[in-house]
């Protein structure tokens, strides 16, 4: 494996800090914190973990991409579905812009939309139809009968900066750092439902290669995991990540089958008033690359 992961490791970057235009009141319950007996081992210290995270924040595709997608929805008892999709990323000073457009069969397509940030928001809607912000509360819902939410696709805790350091942990074979992330006040509103998140930084190249969302109580609702990876242009890209929900142990697998890199986007793609005429939008057959 290259140097050229630390380019695009972190799922979504490609997955990327979504939020709502209103908020809901916080519960009166506590929030997730570490007890006071907490001991945090000695390295790094806060100001190194926070450089750490900031190094990992920064990893991602720079300029615009498209990807085909399979959707495989794994459920722990029954039959596999399967869908296909497209994802357009891109960036911004403000933060990431992503848009999936999922086909789960008929005429229309169901369309999510977010823009990352500070000031984070996503739409959703069907091609042919209405669109809607998503409000505070609903950022986690899933997408399509699948495990797939706008808040998976955002991973706003990277843009969380209360974090305690839990240590040196081993995953699949590689030393990796282990951060518990806190949400800001503004993302407590628009996840309340989430308590805070552990994600595992690969210490060599400083990326993201698990991510775990948590309730209130530190429990682990949701997994999000890099499989593989796949270099197109001395790149690395993400070929395939899973989303596991921890309480009914179903996932979804999103795979890449094909992919265009630093291609041209219209702005119409990744804003509310041009989601249905976009829709539409194709990439030259030339600028694609199957992956396999």
């Amino acid at each position: 494996m290259s140097s050229g992961v630390r380019r695009f490791l972190l799922v979504a970057g490609t997955l990327f800090c979504i939020g709502a235009c209103s908020f809901v009141e916080l519960s009166a319950q506590p929030r997730l914190r570490p007890p006071a007996s907490y001991v945090q081992p000695t390295p790094p210290s806060r100001a190194e973990g926070q450089a750490i995270l900031e190094r990992s924040r920064d990893i991602g595709l720079s300029g615009p991409y498209y990807f085909e997608l399979e959707l495989s929805v794994l459920p722990r008892r029954g039959e596999t579905r399967r869908m296909s999709a497209r994802w357009f990323g891109s960036r911004t000073a403000s933060g990431a812009l992503a848009r999936l457009e999922l086909a789960p069969g008929g005429d229309r397509n169901t369309v999510l939309v977010v823009h990352g940030g500070v000031a984070p928001v996503a739409w959703r809607g069907e091609t042919g139809g209405a669109f809607e912000v998503l409000e505070a509360g609903r950022l986690s819902e899933n997408l399509e009968g699948t495990h797939v939410s706008a808040a998976d696709l955002s991973t706003p805790f990277m843009q969380w900066t209360d974090h305690v350091y839990e240590g040196l942990a081993r995953f699949r074979g590689r030393p990796t750092h282990v951060f518990l992330l806190y949400p800001s006040d503004g993302d407590a509103e628009r996840y309340p439902e989430i308590g805070g998140a552990r994600v595992f930084i690969d210490t060599a190249y400083q990326a993201i290669s698990q991510a775990q969302w948590l309730d209130e109580l530190g429990n682990p609702t949701k997994t999000i995991t890099v499989l593989d990876l796949k270099k197109i242009d001395e790149r690395w890209i993400v070929k395939s990540f899973e989303i596991r929900d921890e309480k009914s142990r179903d996932k979804t697998r999103l795979s890449i089958t094909a992919a265009a890199l630093d291609v041209s986007l219209p702005a119409e793609l990744f804003v509310a008033e041009g989601l249905v005429e976009a829709s539409s939008f194709a990439i030259a057959d030339e600028s694609i690359v199957r992956v396999r």
